[in-house]
Parts: C-alpha cells; structure tokens; sequence
C-alpha cells in the first residue's frame, strides 16, 4: 500500500480557505478602503494612498467620486498606472483582496 504525507495539512488548508471565502461572501460588498490598500496604490498607481490619487481630482467623499466624470478618472488612471480605465484598476484590486484574504 502506498502511504500519501501531508493530506491532513492539506485538507487544513482547503478548510481554511473556505472559511476564508464564507467570510468574503457574507459581507456583501467592499469598500474602496478595503481594495485600494496603500500597498496597492504604491504598487500600481504613481500616489501612496488612495486618498493621494484622489486629491487632485477633488474627490473627498463618496459623493464627490460619483460626481465625477468617467472620462476624468479613466484620463487619470491610464495616465498614472498600468491599467486602461478605472474599472480595470478596480477589478486587479478585488482579484489582490480575495488572493490575500481567501489563500492568505
């Protein structure tokens, strides 16, 4: 018979990565706080901290950021980071969140 080491760390792990997803699951949504970490925004954009990106576009708040034109913020991003458009910066920030929370 052939003895197979390490499956009990191994279902640990799967354990613990679904416990990790069941966690991301029930919150419902992400704030940007939570995605655009200020290791992220090191990373990829040009500023240290969401808050810094945003300055000079005068958003400050929820409100100021729905006001703002997408044109705006997509000129922005393709100007200062890797990404095409905001959303294509958002969705690489929810990709890094859930690799670091759900595989740690």
């Amino acid at each position: 018979m052939i003895e197979i080491n390490g499956l009990d760390a191994l279902e640990k792990r799967f354990d613990d990565m679904a416990r990790n997803a069941q966690k991301v699951s029930s919150k419902g949504s992400l704030s940007f706080d939570e995605i655009f970490t200020d290791s992220f925004m090191r990373t990829y954009t040009k500023s240290s901290s969401l808050n810094e990106f945003f300055n000079d576009l005068n958003v400050h708040n929820a409100t100021d950021f729905k006001k703002l034109p997408q044109e705006q913020l997509d000129s922005k991003v393709q100007k200062e980071t890797p990404f095409n458009s905001f959303k294509e910066m958002q969705s690489k920030a929810v990709s890094k969140y859930l690799q670091k929370t759900i595989f740690g």
